[in-house]
């Protein structure tokens, strides 16, 4: 992971390219936060702890969308009891 002078980006190497770990030690290496970047880092074992460590409920995580459609159900009955 690096910089080049001439790009206002990040560049990853085939080194670390689809491999989730040494990509986000490559990013810690360098002071950055694999979390911070838009990676696909679902089922990564980084963002499970920081989502234990937020109070998330891993379970609910784990049940995907069922859980993620019962959540908006619930926003959408608090908005109509509140008239938004």
């Amino acid at each position: 992971v690096g910089r080049p002078d001439h790009l206002p980006w990040l560049m990853v190497g085939p080194d670390v390219q689809g491999n989730d770990d040494a990509l986000a030690r490559a990013l810690q290496q360098h002071g950055l936060d694999p979390l911070a970047f838009p990676v696909y880092l679902s089922g990564h074992p980084l963002l499970r702890s920081r989502q234990i460590e937020a109070g998330v409920d891993i379970t609910a995580v784990d049940r995907g969308f069922d859980a993620f459609e019962e959540l908006m159900d619930e926003a959408d009955a608090i908005r109509a009891r509140l008239g938004i």
